[in-house]
């Protein structure tokens, strides 16, 4: 395992350039393909479908080859500069609305100050020293992994398009308009704004976040921030629903009632046998001190592929209480077939 680690940075060390085109799963999001099934993914049109507009376009994939995000800044014939946010379609689940907010004018100059050179590389072949064995030895060796991959698109009227895929290890021109737009987006969104930064690599994972925020999303998002790691639970984490729950939370599971200490060594029971998880789908603020939680526990099967997992129903209600949201009930259904596909 040494000697395979020693070769792989070995070859990161030596390269000229990372491959702009591959993401950390070796995908080559160059690719006509895998670029229509990142549209699909997003549910969003070919650049070109747009008449007479200005758009500026952006896909973030992390550095482990997950797609995180799409934004969309559009100035279309008749109407004012727009952000949108697009979320990832997950098989099974329905379409989520993009987040859309108009931008002021200072705001549109920027995004297109910002992308006017995106497409360029600053990448090119290696300098040859006087060795001539590329850099000099007596130079740091630079190692980059685990990096972000864009690809970025604009379109203006009368003009061609332009797109760019390039990967942050090459430090390209548009990772600093990604990261700017992705920052001028968090703030155009309040309840993604309010999200802490720190559950979050960056302000693309931030506005992902945001997806699972409905309602009213400012109190959802309190209650994003106050779970902390209860958004995901495993047999490691016992004792995380005494941290946060009320006094006397009622839990119904499957039918059976628990109350106080008895509802929390309940629900630590379900995750005892290191198998099954607990995750967090969406926070739906019923009003400014309520807010409703809906996920689901799942039981992971033997069969290859998960085949044979199950999932049970899961609904919390969070009340705010002395400034803080705590959790007052919980209702786990039955435990039925479940299978959810690679989104």
């Amino acid at each position: 395992m040494l000697l395979s680690l020693m070769v792989a940075l070995a070859l990161a060390a030596s390269s000229p350039a990372t491959d702009p085109c591959r993401d950390d799963n070796g995908n080559n999001r160059c690719s006509p393909a895998m670029q229509e099934k990142m549209r699909t993914l997003y549910r969003v049109a070919p650049i070109e479908t747009y008449a007479n507009a200005q758009v500026r376009r952006l896909f973030f994939v992390d550095g482990y080859g997950n797609d995180i995000v799409a934004l969309e800044f559009v100035r279309a014939a008749g109407s004012g500069p727009m952000v949108r946010v697009h979320f990832r379609h997950i098989d099974g689940l329905a379409d989520l609305k993009p987040l859309e907010k108009e931008l002021t004018l200072s705001q549109w100059n920027d995004v297109l100050a910002l992308s006017r050179d995106f497409e360029k590389s600053f990448a090119g072949p290696a300098k040859a020293s006087e060795n001539g064995k590329g850099k000099g030895s007596d130079e740091a060796m630079t190692i980059c992994l685990h990096s972000s991959v864009y690809w970025g698109e604009a379109i203006d009227p009368g003009a061609k398009k332009r797109s760019v895929v390039d990967d942050a290890c090459n430090d390209p021109p548009i990772e600093t308009f990604a990261w700017q737009a992705a920052k001028m987006a968090v703030a155009a969104f309040p309840h993604c704004d309010l999200l802490d930064r720190s559950l979050a690599r960056n302000d693309a994972s931030l506005l992902a976040n945001c997806s699972g925020l409905a309602g009213d999303r400012l109190a959802a998002a309190r209650v994003f921030n106050e779970a902390k790691g209860f958004r995901f639970l495993d047999d490691k984490q016992g004792g995380k629903l005494a941290e946060l729950a009320g006094y006397q939370i009622k839990l119904d599971l499957q039918g059976a009632a628990y109350a106080g200490k008895e509802a929390e060594a309940a629900w630590d029971k379900i995750f005892a046998d290191g198998n099954t998880y607990y995750y967090w789908d969406e926070a739906r603020g019923s009003d400014s001190e309520t807010v409703q939680v809906v996920g689901g526990i799942i039981r992971r099967g033997k069969a290859e592929g998960g085949s044979d997992d199950q999932r049970a129903d899961v609904s919390m209600t969070w009340e705010e209480d002395g400034g803080q949201f705590e959790i007052v009930s919980i209702t786990a259904g039955v435990f039925l077939p479940y299978r959810k596909s690679s989104p």
